[in-house]
């Protein structure tokens, strides 16, 4: 029995689910429709429709896929009426399912051009959100500028051609709602970047400039872009998920997500913002997320590439094993506490001690099962975000970096290693590192730190180049445990 709008009303009680009730046209649009989005936006929308499906009835989801590759999931979900489970794993063996319902359309890009215009466009639409990667802002790591020269930038540039992109799709429709006095919106990034409505407006400015510099003003008096800042681990859903799901509750979800209990979103207010009634249902809304967002980005997701890359080289296929690792669980401990918080501004009421042991005992939930190569993937988008800001703060002020010079060393240790093998990297910069450490095969490691590019300043800076060049050694000549075990010593 596959999950669908007959089927949902014979799924066990133990199974949260709404009553199905008639609704407005949808009041949220969401770019990337995956599987990260439908644990924590629409879980979100879900509960504020749980609250009351009538009052809040107008707050669901359209969805908007537009990569050619997203067809076979909108062929999938629209199998199931746009219904999926969400199982939320907690330690232990305690889960909780529930069928979420707060998409009620899909739109598919290459095929229904017109229709995401419209919505746009529509008055109804009040929101708009984004799940589109680091790489999806199309923004210069060297330069922090748009790249205008992308080919599918050049592409949607050309009022006449089909819109490719996220800004394509966005300037035809505001530029229609424009034109036909939509009323304000809201334009939200869910990305994992530090400002990320900072960049999704500096992108969406420098592409309109270029498109129809009219649509200017009409961006500075109608569209507001807060910053917010999203949490919530998402492994990828695996056969065995699946398999998992039909024979503990009888039926079948191909486009079931897993995802843990934790969930935070903490978004920041602006003048004309239009939002749900979030702070219903756990949302914080703050004056400034800044402080939220280096939190989090310096102690989760850099904690994750800390303990993702040493895991993966001491022989760990998942993050709860590796974290669990006495050597990497002492190493996570105290990054946090002599490198990482105080790299970090005081937030009243949040104590980023019980912060990082709570991030820890969430890295340890083993029902995540969340595996070391995904941690490690585009680790060239991540790394610069997450760890290189807590080395800058140290060299600023004269201190060796430890823990961040050891991550650094372990990336280009997983690099040369995979590269050396002609194993894969799950990287888009991927063909860039392979054709560098080809040509540089006498010393990779130094062609590695030149990359200013990426490193920017750092890669001139001796007090990081010598210390990655350390624990590199370290690395090559004993394994990556004794690494770990001798940046311990040194921050002991």
């Amino acid at each position: 029995m596959y999950l669908n709008k007959e089927t949902v009303t014979k799924l066990p009680d133990t199974i949260k689910k709404n009553k199905a009730v008639q609704r407005p046209p949808a009041a949220v649009m969401h770019f990337g429709v995956g599987g990260f989005h439908r644990s924590h936006q629409a879980y979100a929308l879900q509960q504020l429709l749980q609250l009351d499906p009538v009052k809040y009835a107008e707050w669901s989801i359209c969805g908007i896929c537009i990569m050619p590759s997203d067809k076979a999931f909108v062929e999938r979900v629209k199998q199931q009426d746009l219904l999926y489970s969400l199982r939320i794993c907690a330690s232990g063996t305690k889960e909780e399912v529930m069928v979420v319902d707060a998409i009620t359309e899909l739109l598919f890009g290459p095929e229904q051009q017109n229709e995401i215009i419209h919505r746009i466009a529509a008055a109804s639409t009040k929101l708009i959100s984004f799940t589109i990667t680091e790489g999806g802002y199309n923004i210069d790591e060297a330069s922090g500028a748009f790249n205008l020269q992308q080919a599918e930038i050049l592409n949607d540039l050309q009022p006449a051609n089909a819109a490719k992109t996220v800004f394509g799709f966005l300037a035809r429709g505001l530029q229609k709602r424009m034109s036909s006095d939509g009323g304000p919106i809201t334009l939200l990034s869910c990305d994992n970047i530090q400002g990320n409505g900072d960049v999704l407006k500096l992108a969406l400015y420098s592409f309109v400039n270029a498109y129809d510099a009219s649509l200017i003003t009409y961006l500075d008096q109608q569209v507001s872009f807060p910053n917010c800042m999203v949490d919530r681990i998402t492994p990828v859903t695996t056969a065995a998920d699946r398999a998992l799901l039909e024979t503990a509750y009888g039926y079948k979800d191909d486009c079931l997500v897993v995802c843990e209990p934790f969930f935070q979103w903490v978004i920041e207010k602006e003048k004309n913002v239009q939002l749900p009634p979030l702070e219903l249902v756990g949302v914080d809304l703050v004056e400034d997320v800044k402080a939220y967002e280096s939190m989090k980005l310096r102690i989760l997701n850099g904690g994750h590439s800390l303990t993702g890359l040493t895991g993966k080289a001491m022989g760990y296929q998942f993050i709860h094993d590796a974290v669990q690792d006495p050597t990497i669980a002492v190493l996570f401990d105290l990054y946090n506490v002599k490198e990482v918080h105080p790299s970090l501004e005081p937030l009243p009421g949040v104590d980023y001690a019980a912060y990082a042991a709570k991030v820890k005992s969430r890295f340890a939930n083993a029902l995540i099962n969340d595996s070391t190569d995904r941690i490690i993937s585009g680790s060239t988008a991540k790394i610069p975000k997450f760890v290189l800001p807590v080395i800058q703060h140290q060299v600023s002020k004269g201190i060796k970096p430890v823990t961040g010079a050891l991550i650094v060393a372990a990336w280009w240790h997983y690099l040369d290693t995979q590269i050396g093998s002609g194993t894969a990297i799950d990287d888009p910069a991927a063909p860039e590192w392979k054709q560098l450490f080809r040509e540089n095969a006498d010393d990779t490691l130094s062609a590695f730190l030149g990359k200013q590019d990426l490193f920017g300043e750092l890669s001139l800076n001796t007090l990081f180049c010598e210390q990655v060049q350390l624990f590199a050694a370290l690395i090559r000549k004993h394994d990556m445990l004794y690494a770990c075990e001798q940046a311990i010593k040194s921050l002991q």
